[in-house]
Order: C-alpha cells, then sequence, then structure tokens
C-alpha cells in the first residue's frame, strides 16, 4: 500500500489524489479510517477528489478548482452547496450532507 510507503517517513502532510477510486465500500470505509486516524494524529491530509463521498468528517477546508482557476476556498458547507457545486461540474446537483458525509445527487 503507497500510504503505508509514505508513512514510513513520518510526514507531517500527506497528499492524496484519488485515493479511493475505484475501490469496493468495504476497502473505501478502510481508507476512510486510516485517513480519520492520521488527521487525528495531527497529520495535515491534502486530498484532491471529486467524489463527494470522500470529504471526511475532519475536513475543516476545501478548495474548488475549475479550468485552472480557484473558484472557493472556505469551510465544507460554505464551499459544498448545490448551486456552487451544479456550476462547477456544468451539470444540475442536489448536495446532502447526513451525518457528516457528504453526497451529490442528480439535480
Amino acid at each position: 500500500m503507497l500510504i503505508a510507503r509514505a508513512l514510513i517517513n513520518q510526514p507531517q502532510i500527506l497528499i492524496l489524489d484519488e485515493p479511493t477510486c475505484n475501490l469496493d465500500f468495504r476497502s473505501k470505509h478502510k481508507i476512510y479510517n486510516l485517513l480519520d486516524k492520521l488527521s487525528m494524529d495531527k497529520i495535515t491530509l491534502v486530498q484532491v477528489t471529486h467524489n463527494l463521498d470522500s470529504v471526511s468528517k475532519r475536513t475543516n477546508r476545501v478548495i474548488l478548482i475549475k479550468d485552472g482557476m480557484l473558484k472557493e476556498d472556505s469551510t465544507p458547507s460554505k464551499c459544498l452547496t448545490s448551486s456552487k457545486l451544479s456550476h462547477l461540474f456544468d451539470t444540475p446537483l442536489s448536495i446532502i450532507n447526513k451525518n457528516g458525509f457528504w453526497q451529490a445527487l442528480p439535480g
């Protein structure tokens, strides 16, 4: 596992690019739990993703980028709205947050 290899050097920051892409539900859950533990251990996690379900409950900052331009930089509740993400992805979306878990549904 590449995450384990990265942790050997005891980093202060871990950069992840789509860490749960193409994983089954069980494997995603394991990765989410690991990332949660790393966050509690004061490791800063920077994650590039287009999947809302990978946004952790512990996420305190979201940056939206479109066509190489910064569109938004704020808290998850301010960035992850139906209108902002519909514009970002050029498709109507309905965004929900239930118990700290984010989902995007067709608009």
